[in-house]
């Protein structure tokens, strides 16, 4: 029985077609013959289907093997020919639910299209919902039915089970803007709690002491998990007052910031400041002041996270820490040139958020006349 190196760094894919090829080329299959069909190669490698079709096309893309419609897949010669490099087609895996909804995750999809043009990638949107998530191998189905060649993964919905079975299957993937503890090492992520503690120490500086958080899917998020997180560090850190009743958790879409905003500003002891975990939520918060008249920065700073294209042209405009999206699509490009590298030892790239004051932060104590 033919086995392949379960530990080593080489994926399975690139060892199947280099174990297949070595069969071919010393005389174990010969010219004209009819290899092993896929349900077999299965069997005697102890692999998947996706492995054995991956190894396969890598050999007719060089020439070495012929598939034929019905009849099976054949040797055409034993020596290789030099192929000019193809494009990647990668699949950019996103929660459907966000579509639409979450700022951030629509200016990346444009972002990382635009990056891959200049690496030769072809970025192919892929939704997936609970649907296709319930399915144990619902990822993997998607990857063979679109003929994608890897993944980038940014959608925090997708178990650590699914991204494991996705690794065993030799499927290169890179995880964006998540965090998971299956065995992946590429991954392009953000200093979370610096972020936070930038957006924080920004509000300290201008006297606020008393600043509200409000975020959006805090029980099953965990990257909004790790904002509350540093939050809570950051009172700590500057001396703020540490109030659990200041923190607000919203709906996936933003749903109840309104609702949520109104009833900090009617404590008896209202905040001076909101943190906002996503800059998206702004719009709700925005409306809440003008409709209980509550002038913003005058009565309430306001600072946001994540990068808006909105942030500017809002009135007054969104001070925010965030992490330009062109910057994250370009390192996420980079490191897609890597994970098709058998040899790729796997990379991290932390970026760092940059502080944008505007003009929806002041002192905590200034009546400053916002002007229409």
């Amino acid at each position: 029985m033919s086995t392949l190196t379960l530990s080593s760094p080489v994926t399975k894919y690139h060892q199947l077609k280099e174990s297949l090829f070595e069969r071919i080329s010393t005389g174990g299959f010969l010219c004209g013959a009819k290899i092993p069909t896929e349900p077999e190669l299965m069997e005697e490698y102890k692999v998947s289907r996706i492995t054995v079709r991956q190894a396969i096309s890598a050999l007719v893309a060089e020439g070495v093997l012929s598939k034929q419609q019905g009849r099976g897949t054949f040797v055409v010669q034993t020596r290789r020919k030099k192929i000019a490099a193809q494009r990647k087609n990668v699949g950019l895996l996103i929660y459907e639910p966000a579509l639409g909804v979450l700022g951030l995750v629509n200016q990346l999809i444009g972002c990382i299209n635009d990056a891959a043009q200049d690496n030769d990638l072809n970025i192919i949107l892929t939704p997936v919902n609970e649907k296709i998530l319930s399915r144990k191998d619902g990822v993997s189905e998607i990857v063979e039915e679109k003929g994608l060649d890897g993944l980038v993964i940014t959608a925090e919905e997708i178990p650590d089970e699914v991204l494991e079975r996705l690794r065993k299957q030799t499927i290169p993937f890179l995880l964006l803007l998540r965090e998971s503890s299956a065995n992946n090492p590429f991954l392009v992520k953000l200093d979370i709690r610096d972020g936070v503690l930038k957006a924080m120490a920004a509000l300290a500086e201008k006297g606020h002491r008393r600043v509200a958080f409000l975020g959006g899917h805090l029980s099953a998020s965990p990257v909004a998990g790790e904002k509350l997180a540093a939050y809570r560090d950051a009172l700590k850190n500057f001396g703020m007052e540490q109030d659990e009743g200041l923190i607000r958790e919203v709906g996936y879409e933003g749903e109840g910031t309104f609702a949520a905003t109104r009833e900090l500003l009617a404590l008896p002891s209202s905040p001076t400041a909101i943190f906002i975990s996503d800059s998206f939520l702004s719009f709700g918060v925005y409306e809440a002041c003008v409709e209980i008249r509550r002038q913003i920065p005058g009565d309430l700073s306001i600072i946001g996270m994540n990068e808006s294209p909105f942030a500017k042209t809002l009135k007054p405009s969104l001070a925010t820490v965030e992490v330009p999206v062109r910057e994250i699509a370009a390192s996420a490009c980079s490191l897609l040139k890597e994970i098709f590298d058998p040899q790729a030892q796997g990379r991290t790239i932390m970026l760092k958020h940059h502080l944008y004051p505007r003009e929806s932060v002041a002192g905590a104590n200034l009546k400053l006349k916002i002007k229409n």
